[in-house]
């Protein structure tokens, strides 16, 4: 008798939940996802009447 695993569904969820950490990290690791503050938008029509 030889034990090679539990065999199908176990098998089907060990594989996403070993993986999905370390993808995790390595997206996260070459995107950025914070939220930035949209920069100021100078109008130049202002500036000229002043």
């Amino acid at each position: 008798m030889s034990s090679t695993g539990a065999g199908g569904l176990p098998d089907r969820i060990e594989a996403p939940c070993l993986a999905a950490p370390i993808f995790f990290h390595a997206v996260r690791r070459h995107v950025d996802f914070e939220q930035k503050e949209p920069e100021a938008q100078v109008n130049p029509g202002l500036l000229a009447t002043q």
